[in-house]
């Protein structure tokens, strides 16, 4: 039983192994946003991906700490409070790796976005294809894999803000903002967690 409780609720910082906070004061994530370019789409990252911020994702994501989820929503929610943020109708996340999800129970871009934005307006894309889980793949390859795959329905007249937790080379944020467009909407702003330097 206690093995399951450290589990769920760390008794010590997941990224320096100190303090007794899942999450300790000098490892919260620094809100920095930076903005740069990938393709044509302007994207907007929260902080960068490295150091104890890697460390919490990595926490959150590969090794289901999800007492670690807050301190991810609260940078959205900084995001939302501080920024000129553009109007927007919905969030938009990449569609659900299914072998992912099978191993962790959960779809991490979608939970941060839903605690930082709100459930009700938090939407995935679907895959019209099988995909490969892109951490794999060169950055060539990236692109091939998403390319014309994601799918949204009717989005027509929306202004909807593209949502994912980690860019490396913008391929899915550039389908995401593709799809977004063929199905009708405007993107209004395009928005990670972290840009992975």
């Amino acid at each position: 039983m206690q093995k399951l409780l450290n589990w769920l609720f760390p008794t010590q910082c997941v990224a320096c192994g100190q303090g007794r906070d899942p999450v300790c004061s000098g490892c919260k994530p620094v809100f920095a946003p930076s903005h740069f370019v990938r393709g044509e789409q302007q994207l907007t990252a929260l902080t960068e991906f490295e150091g104890s911020f890697k460390n919490l994702l990595e926490g959150y994501k590969d090794k289901n700490l999800v007492s670690l989820k807050p301190p991810l929503v609260e940078l959205l929610r900084l995001q939302l409070a501080r920024a000129e943020t553009p109007r927007f109708d919905l969030v938009m996340v990449p569609p659900r790796n299914s072998k992912n999800y099978r191993k962790r129970g959960f779809d991490p871009a979608l939970e941060i976005a839903r605690g930082g934005c709100g459930r009700n307006i938090v939407r995935s894309f679907r895959a019209t294809r099988k995909l490969q889980d892109q951490r794999t793949l060169s950055a060539r390859r990236r692109i091939e894999n998403v390319a014309m795959s994601f799918y949204a329905g009717d989005l027509s007249g929306r202004r909807v803000l593209l949502f994912d937790d980690v860019c490396t080379t913008g391929a899915t944020m550039l389908e995401m903002a593709r799809a977004s467009r063929a199905s009708g909407a405007q993107v209004a702003a395009s928005w990670v967690l972290a840009q992975r330097i």
